[in-house]
């Protein structure tokens, strides 16, 4: 028995693109089967929709996301954009009831969204994209007081 269901998503930019917040969330949005692959065992169906149909009445939790900042081809600048979106699509997932973001590095990138004294590091789309009147923020010391779920 679980109280939640979760994931972790990223975007990593693979192959020198990045994906857009449905594609990390989703990945199986653009493929010729308008369904989502339900196949636990496989890796590719939409992450959102598989939890729905796994735990039908569980509220959903993004237990880890983050992007890395732009590098390649595409600018920094574009994080800010990524992460408002990220957020502003998380918000209307209706079961989605947290997120936690990685804000830190990774061997395949830099995902923090701030880091006090460096100003390259401090995006304001993560302020903007939380700032979503769906999104609440909970501290740590309430959080063990807040109910998860209110159908």
């Amino acid at each position: 028995y679980v109280d939640v269901v979760g994931f972790s998503a990223y975007n990593f930019n693979a192959n020198g693109q990045w994906q857009n917040p449905n594609q990390v969330y989703n990945p199986d949005y653009n493929t010729s089967t308008p369904e989502c692959d339900l196949d636990p065992w496989d890796n590719n169906g939409c992450y959102i929709d598989r939890l729905v149909a796994l735990a039908p009445n569980k509220p959903i939790f993004v237990s880890q996301t983050a992007t890395v900042s732009g590098g390649g081809m595409i600018p920094n600048s574009q994080k800010d954009t990524w992460l408002t979106s990220a957020y502003n699509y998380l918000a209307g997932q209706n079961r989605v009831r947290a997120v936690i973001y990685f804000n830190s590095t990774d061997p395949r990138g830099d995902l923090h969204f701030f880091v006090p004294g460096d100003p390259s590091k401090q995006f304001r789309g993560y302020i903007l994209g939380v700032a979503n009147p769906a999104f609440d923020y909970v501290p740590p010391q309430v959080l063990k007081f807040t109910p998860l779920w209110a159908p």
